[in-house]
């Protein structure tokens, strides 16, 4: 079997002397656009303050009912007890 020629390589590239003067494929794709800037959502500061100290109260409180919790835990022998615990 004939060995391979060798080629050497080509190094035809000559880089331009001039700069670059057009537009790039991404700046001619996404064009820039003018940003307005948005209208605010933050509410008018027109709030009535009270001299009347906090309660701590709420309506989600107020109307909380209490429920008993039931376990069940397993002793070492295997004996389940129940054990009622009121929150």
């Amino acid at each position: 079997m004939p060995k391979r020629e060798k080629f050497p390589a080509k190094n035809d590239y000559v880089p331009p002397t001039t700069p670059f003067e057009g537009n790039s494929r991404y700046k001619s794709d996404f064009p820039v656009h003018g940003r307005t800037p948005r209208e605010s959502f933050k509410p008018v500061e027109n709030t009535i303050r009270s001299d009347a100290p906090f309660e701590g109260m709420t309506e989600a409180r107020k109307s909380y009912v209490q429920h008993c919790v039931v376990t069940a835990k397993l002793n070492p022998v295997g004996i389940a007890r129940i054990i009622i615990i009121i929150v």
